[in-house]
């Protein structure tokens, strides 16, 4: 019996070192993260696809974590210098695509432009934090911050031209997202790899025929809305070619930098053909100036939401959720 006892002691303590080494910290985080996976089934969310989700962040961030060791290892602190290595490879990437390459090609050329970028701005950095010994975790908290809203500016002014990339309205300026037009397949072959290509919406402004052409290549397809620039002609155009065309579409997001009569009767025609109508709310160019940030400092979010839901528009792309949600349940049109 003692020797039981000896042998559960000697088991526990085991458990506990192993605990110990393990950390609480790690310890609460990884039993959270599997009660999260025990629900997600429970509450309508896939199971696979929340493990698949949990594998593409845990990549991405291991990258960035990959990215501190160096610093680490040359006596700076965490985090130190991340934003300018992020910046670099993001002008990297953008340039790349910016000149056209595209597959692997695209992601090798985005490396080796990055590369230059990110030697220059690690070497002003080194240079300033030897100066600055001993105060290097303020000064690291100011370049950070300095450099990411420096960028921000930078991205609507620098002159990128590549329709992948810019506002379609202006013509210039990086879009906050970076369209996946050109990349059809790769994106396909990813979504069919994670089975949720039924779940995935592309929109383009491409023409009827070139659309069918490109979806006609396989035989299973991720869901397509066109985009319509009301306030341009040759943009009418294709919007005609997609109203008379069977089936119907399944929406067409409106973009208008005015809300005329013009919009009205392209939203007509949208909803006649049998189609849902999608409006931007995010951007005022896009939607004639009715948007979120108007709706939200304004004291009748009424007059705002009020002519887009005039359109007969039954889906609202907006970043303040929680407040369009809460107009919506107060006029009785929320339907989900």
């Amino acid at each position: 019996m003692s020797e039981n006892l000896a042998e559960r002691n000697t088991l526990s303590g085991r458990i506990r070192a192993m605990a110990d080494s393990f950390g609480l910290p790690r310890l609460i985080i990884a039993s959270f993260l599997l009660l999260m996976f025990i629900v997600a089934p429970f509450v309508g969310n896939d199971f696979w696809t929340q493990i698949s989700n949990v594998i593409n962040r845990f990549s991405w961030n291991a990258i960035l974590v990959l990215a501190m060791v160096p610093m680490i290892h040359s006596g700076c602190g965490l985090n130190f210098g991340l934003p300018l290595g992020i910046i670099s490879g993001l002008l990297g990437a953008t340039l790349s695509i910016e000149l056209g390459f595209t597959g692997p090609l695209s992601f090798v050329m985005a490396i080796l432009i990055a590369t230059p970028f990110a030697l220059l701005l690690g070497a002003v950095y080194g240079w300033l934090l030897n100066k600055i010994k001993g105060g290097e975790m303020m000064i690291a908290t100011y370049v950070g911050f300095s450099s990411v809203s420096f960028m921000c500016m930078m991205w609507l002014l620098l002159p990128y031209h590549s329709p992948t990339m810019v506002w379609g309205l202006s013509g210039k300026g990086l879009r906050t997202t970076i369209s996946l037009e050109g990349y059809y397949d790769q994106v396909l072959a990813i979504t069919e790899e994670l089975g949720m290509t039924d779940q995935v919406l592309i929109k383009s402004g491409r023409p009827l025929a070139e659309v069918r052409r490109k979806l006609s290549e396989h035989p299973h397809n991720m869901m397509y809305m066109p985009v319509i620039s009301v306030a341009e002609p040759a943009k009418m155009g294709t919007f005609d070619g997609y109203v008379a065309a069977q089936p119907p579409q399944l929406a067409y997001e409106l973009c208008f930098g005015k809300l005329n009569d013009n919009v009205r009767q392209a939203a007509r025609r949208a909803l006649a053909s049998g189609s849902k109508i999608w409006v931007n709310t995010i951007w005022g160019s896009l939607c004639g100036e009715y948007d979120d940030d108007r709706a939200f400092d304004s004291p009748d979010p009424d007059a705002v939401y009020g002519p887009i839901l005039d359109l007969g528009t039954s889906i609202i792309q907006t970043d303040r959720p929680e407040f369009l949600i809460r107009y919506l349940e107060k006029k009785g049109r929320r339907r989900f």
